[in-house]
């Protein structure tokens, strides 16, 4: 009979230590849900995409001389990636979110003075160091076959190279 209740007594110990684990866990677990949340209907694609579209006209507007233009879609690039750092985005462990703030950020920041200076050769300059933050992202969150690159007159109109290495 007291083999029968030490046995029932360590049972009920190692239930409770497991429930323990298994609480502390669980806190753990939310406790870096918190600090990185990912919420899972942003449409990080499509804004992407948007980001895209937009240094392209960016780029276009700026070679054509119409300044006032490109400096809108310089603006609208920000809000947009003004838009990804606030959604705190962390996909597969890497951090959108943060990296856009150091690195994409700043590139749209040093856009606004060849800009607003109507600079083609400043502008042309400080365009590559954009694209040069959007690749780099691209390739250090594990997907470097998204290359940007600077747009052609061409007809197909997308800043991208399509060509495998």
């Amino acid at each position: 009979m007291k083999t029968q209740l030490l046995i029932a007594l360590l049972l009920v110990a190692a239930l409770a230590g497991n429930l323990l684990v298994l609480q502390r866990e669980r806190h753990l677990e939310a406790t870096v849900a918190a600090l990185h949340p990912t919420p899972s209907g942003f449409p990080l694609n499509r804004t992407m995409d948007s980001l895209q579209r937009s240094a392209d006209t960016l780029w276009r507007a700026a070679k054509a001389g119409n300044w006032a233009l490109a400096a809108y879609y310089r603006d609208q690039m920000d809000k947009t990636a003004a838009a990804i750092v606030d959604a705190r985005l962390v996909v597969n462990g890497f951090p959108v979110s943060t990296t856009l703030q150091k690195s994409l950020r700043p590139a749209l920041a040093n856009l606004e003075k060849p800009l607003g200076a109507k600079d083609s050769a400043g502008f042309a300059s400080q365009y590559q160091q954009l694209i040069a933050s959007c690749n780099a992202c691209h390739r250090d969150s594990g997907r470097p076959f998204i290359r940007i690159a600077t747009p052609t007159p061409s007809a197909d109109r997308w800043n991208q190279n399509f060509n495998p290495r």
